[in-house]
C-alpha cells in the first residue's frame, strides 16, 4: 500500500503494543519518494512519541540543515531521557524523485541505517535502552507537526528482531 503526502498530511496510529520497539533487536523499513525537500530543514518520515518525552523520529535533512545536510538521521530520546542520534553522513540523500528503500536496524547497542540495501551509517551507544514512548506513531510528520514529509511512502514494516542479510537485500529490491 502506498500513501501520498502533501502540505500537511500525516497518518497517526494510536498507541499500540505492536508498535513498541523492544529493548532488544528490531528493524523498521520502507520505501520513500520525495516530491520536495525545500522549505524546511528536515523532512520526517515517521515519529513515535510526542513532545520532549521519550520518542523516536526518522528524518532526512535538507541541504541547508546545519547538523545533518542531505543525510538520513534517526533520533531517540529513550525512557530515561537520554538523547541519541545516528546519521548516515552528509550528502547521502540528494535525490528527491527516485524511490528509495530505507531500513533502520538495532542489534544490541548498535543502530545501522541502510539505503537501498547498503549500510550507509551506524553507531553504538551503550546508553540506548528501552524506547517506550507510550504515544501515537505518526507517518509523514514529527511530534511537533513542523517537519512534514512531502512525497510518497510505501510498504513500511516493523520487525521485533534483526533481519538476515538476505532479508535486507530482498527488501531493497522489492521482494
Amino acid at each position: 500500500m502506498a500513501f501520498l503526502f502533501d502540505s500537511s498530511d500525516n497518518i497517526t496510529l494510536a498507541d499500540n503494543a505492536a508498535l513498541t520497539f523492544p529493548d532488544a533487536d528490531w528493524a523498521i523499513g520502507g520505501w520513500v519518494k520525495f516530491s520536495s525537500r525545500t522549505g524546511t530543514t528536515a523532512r520526517n518520515l515517521w515519529t513515535w512519541g510526542s513532545g520532549y518525552s521519550s520518542h523516536t523520529q526518522l528524518r532526512v535533512g535538507d541541504a541547508s540543515h546545519a547538523s545533518f545536510p542531505d543525510d538520513i538521521n534517526i533520533f531517540f530520546i529513550d525512557d530515561d531521557g537520554t538523547n541519541i542520534t545516528f546519521s548516515t553522513g552528509a550528502n547521502e540523500f540528494q535525490s528527491n524523485t527516485a524511490w528509495t528503500h530505507i531500513l533502520v536496524e538495532r542489534t544490541g547497542t548498535t543502530i545501522a541505517i541502510y539505503k537501498n540495501g547498503t549500510q550507509t551509517g551506524s553507531g553504538s551507544n551503550a546508553s540506548l535502552d528501552a524506547l517506550n514512548a507510550g504515544a501515537s506513531f505518526k507517518l509523514g510528520n514529527n511530534a511537533y507537526n513542523n517537519g512534514t514529509f512531502l512525497g510518497d511512502m510505501a510498504e513500511w514494516a516493523k520487525w521485533d528482531r534483526a533481519l538476515t542479510t538476505a532479508e535486507k537485500a530482498g527488501l531493497a529490491v522489492g521482494y
